[in-house]
């Protein structure tokens, strides 16, 4: 499973998973700019580390 992610013409962030592609997620650059930020702090590494052994999951982006 990976996160796919591309900023649209309208501005907008569109986000999904590759298990589900027809899911789509759409937020603002702006809410999306603080999730990569807590992201990049380790934030969220909690939820992973059980997962995959202490690794992350790639973020790929769409284009």
């Amino acid at each position: 499973m990976a996160l796919e992610a591309t900023v649209g013409d309208d501005g907008m962030v569109y986000i999904r998973e590759t298990e589900q592609p027809d899911v789509v997620a759409v937020t603002t650059t702006a809410k999306w700019e603080a999730f990569v930020k807590g992201v990049l702090a380790g934030e969220f590494d909690h939820f992973t580390a059980e997962r995959t052994g202490g690794e992350t999951a790639p973020v790929r982006s769409l284009s």
